[in-house]
């Protein structure tokens, strides 16, 4: 699909198939350059806004979406620290996405569990209709939290004699782009003695180990502010997505780049086939890695995706050009 700026200039696509189509920029600025009413569905996996969102920052965000600054988004970093993730989209970036989509075409979105309120309001704010939600259940999770001892001690300042050590595996990927291989590498850290106040408190988190993630239906009215009532499963388990699903490669500094959200392919085809019809068209506006636009492919629908981060795109032409999509057959692909 070509697009244009503002200033009328065709936008190269970043990538680019038979199938799929991905330009590198931010959504913002890509979306309001897409044919309106384009896309048949969106589904996508956006920013989850996993960090500490108190009272205060819950309402200025509020405040600003309920007063016209819908474009508003506190300050801060989220999951694992970038600051992409800092809070949800807001309700600007939903209505551009709307604007791209069929009227009666689904919006399935990925939420954290503890911010699918504020996804909810921004999505709602943005004139589309909550249809309800579903569940990706899976079996393995990672708390997103720190032993509580440790956590005492930093705050008094305790650092403890070493007691012992430990091995440590920080395993990186083999250089290949999409054979998700890995080379083990054990490291041993030291193991530091507890403050009285911190030992009652090891092997405590506060948060519990995830083991699902809601997606969000959503659907936007059609012209007479019709919407539907169909049913959709209640849940769905799948297990987490495995290394040879998560591309990476090594950048010119000798760092591995790879995804930190990877959904599974096999999620991304259940969603995909459950609000896109035969020959339609699906958008992703945070596509990551490119696991919508495989799974479109997958089940033969065409898919439009953006991503903000130009050191993804190289995964998305790993996952786009593998052998194990196109079974020995690749397609030629372009990359600006």
């Amino acid at each position: 699909m070509s697009v244009a700026d503002e200033a009328g200039q065709a936008l190269s696509p970043a990538f680019s198939d038979a199938y799929a189509t991905v330009y590198q920029g931010d959504c913002e600025s890509v979306l309001p350059q897409l044919p309106a009413e384009s896309a048949d569905s969106i589904v996508t996996d956006s920013p989850y806004g996993l960090t500490m969102i108190d009272e205060a920052k819950t309402r200025a965000a509020l405040d600003q979406w309920l007063s016209g600054n819908d474009s508003f988004v506190p300050d801060g970093a989220g999951f694992m620290s970038n600051e992409w993730d800092r809070f949800v989209p807001p309700p600007a970036t939903w209505r551009a996405a709307a604007r791209v989509l069929k009227p009666g075409g689904y919006v399935l979105c990925f939420a954290g569990s503890r911010t699918v309120d504020l996804m909810m309001l921004s999505l709602r704010l943005a004139g589309l209709h909550i249809a309800g939600t579903t569940e990706w259940v899976y079996g393995t999770g990672m708390p997103k939290a720190s032993d509580v001892s440790r956590t005492i001690d930093r705050h008094l300042g305790h650092e403890g004699e070493v007691v012992g050590s430990r091995l440590v595996d920080t395993s990186i990927r083999n250089q290949n782009l999409h054979s998700g291989s890995r080379t083990a590498m054990m490291v041993t850290q030291d193991v530091r003695s507890l403050s009285a106040l911190a030992q009652p408190w090891e092997g405590w988190y506060p948060n519990l180990k995830p083991a699902h993630e809601p997606v969000i239906i959503a659907q936007k009215p059609r012209e007479d502010g019709s919407v539907d009532s169909r049913k959709v499963p209640p849940f769905r388990y799948i297990a987490k997505a495995s290394t040879s699903e998560r591309p990476a490669y090594f950048d010119e500094e000798g760092n591995e780049v790879s995804h930190n959200t990877v959904k599974p392919v096999a999620v991304m085809k259940w969603l995909v086939s459950l609000v896109t019809p035969v020959g339609g068209t699906v958008l992703d506006p945070f596509v990551g890695s490119g696991t919508t636009c495989e799974a479109a492919t997958l089940v033969g629908v065409d898919s439009i995706g953006i991503e903000l981060d130009a050191k993804h795109i190289p995964l998305v032409v790993a996952r786009m050009t593998s052998k194990d999509l196109w079974g020995g057959s690749l397609f030629d692909w372009n990359m600006q």
